[in-house]
């Protein structure tokens, strides 16, 4: 999964909470553990979309030279033919 779509699956995970904790509040009918459950997994979403908000670090690949980009690789070394 892709990091661009951190924030997207967060929105629609947020969304979708926001409305079915809406109903079960309004309608005074759920219990307060149901709550507590929907409340959980209302934070995970808010935190997906600030992990896909916040800037990447760097972080350093097997030969040890520290590239941000996605998807490059450090040049081949070729031994000297003798």
């Amino acid at each position: 999964m892709g990091v661009k779509l951190f924030p997207i699956i967060g929105f629609r995970n947020s969304c979708s909470q926001v409305a079915i904790l809406s109903e079960l509040v309004g309608s005074g009918r759920a219990s307060q553990k149901l709550l507590i459950v929907y409340y959980i997994f209302l934070s995970f979403a808010v935190l997906v979309i600030l992990r896909g908000l916040l800037p990447h670090s760097l972080q350093s690949n097997a030969v040890g030279i520290q590239s941000n980009a996605v998807g490059t690789r450090p040049a081949l070394v070729m031994k000297k033919r003798v």
